[in-house]
């Protein structure tokens, strides 16, 4: 039933066109490290598979150990007086009422995996629980494993976002160096660069300009009409109108963009490609 379910789900997001935001939380950051890298072309369908392979595979398979599990009873003045029927009732309206708040967003907008976060405490107790019923004098094989491939995961990631951050920085601190002034420089183009841009909107106008959002009176339109291909155009750039954009830090040169006399700048990794580099790139005469 969970099964069939799951495919209906599916079938109803892929013609709603809006799949790949369900499979997004699970895969931010490995598809972010597979699009970076040589490995261009990731279908959807692959995502949809490395998504059910990482998370709704273990999901369905801890259901199906906790339904089938030996019936064991708690002396009631033990330390452990908790049942699943008593976990149930204490976590699983909470859970059911917060998947119910996700689903309009997930049919049509991103999920992005931070909204993930109010599930964890019912995850990890339910975990903790079936620990509980079926300890063992030491942890498995298939359990070391799995922490030892999420930690090193997790530490390597963060390493490597943090040295992209680190080389953004600095290519931007070399172009003002230059005499160009922060607010013709988009860094939104290179991934977590929208940060820069925000931060630079914030500190001239003191606002973000959220289309979403009622803003004050006078406040001014976003100027911006440059004539870009799509590819070449970042969602962020109507929320930051401080920023007129005359160069642009990206992640690979596009060709929709002019070279300019700026050397990129490389930085290292632990995952591939270990080599990685941010680029400057400037309006050409055909977009202004």
């Amino acid at each position: 039933m969970v099964m069939l379910m799951l495919v209906l789900l599916s079938i109803f997001l892929y013609r709603k066109g809006t799949l790949d935001y369900w499979v997004e939380p699970w895969l931010i950051p490995v598809l972010d490290s597979l699009e970076s890298s040589e490995i261009a072309g990731v279908s959807l369908w692959v995502r949809v598979a490395i998504s059910f392979l990482l998370v709704i595979a273990p999901a369905l398979i801890l259901v199906e150990q906790i339904i089938s599990r030996p019936q064991i009873e708690f002396d009631r003045s033990s330390k452990n007086p908790s049942s699943w029927k008593e976990l149930g009732w204490i976590l699983g309206p909470f859970t059911l009422s917060y998947v119910v708040f996700l689903v309009p967003r997930g049919t049509f907008g991103p999920i992005q995996d931070r909204y993930l976060l109010g599930l964890m405490p019912a995850v990890v107790i339910v975990l903790l629980k079936f620990r509980q019923e079926h300890s063992t004098e030491r942890l498995s094989v298939p359990s070391l494993v799995t922490l030892a491939i999420v930690s090193i995961f997790a530490i390597g990631s963060i390493h490597d976002a943090f040295a992209g951050c680190r080389a953004l920085v600095t290519l931007v601190r070399v172009v003002q160096d230059s005499g160009v002034p922060r607010t013709s420089i988009e860094a939104g183009l290179a991934g977590d660069g929208w940060a820069q841009d925000g931060w630079t909107q914030l500190e001239v106008d003191g606002y973000i300009h959220d289309p979403r959002v009622q803003t004050p009176v006078g406040v001014k339109p976003n100027p911006h009409d440059l004539k870009l291909p799509k590819e070449c155009m970042w969602y962020f750039t109507s929320f930051t109108p401080a920023i007129t954009p005359r160069y642009f830090i990206v992640a690979e040169p596009k060709s929709c963009f002019a070279p300019t006399e700026f050397a990129a700048t490389h930085y290292t990794t632990w995952f591939p490609p270990f080599r990685r580099a941010f680029y400057v790139q400037q309006l050409s005469d055909g977009s202004k």
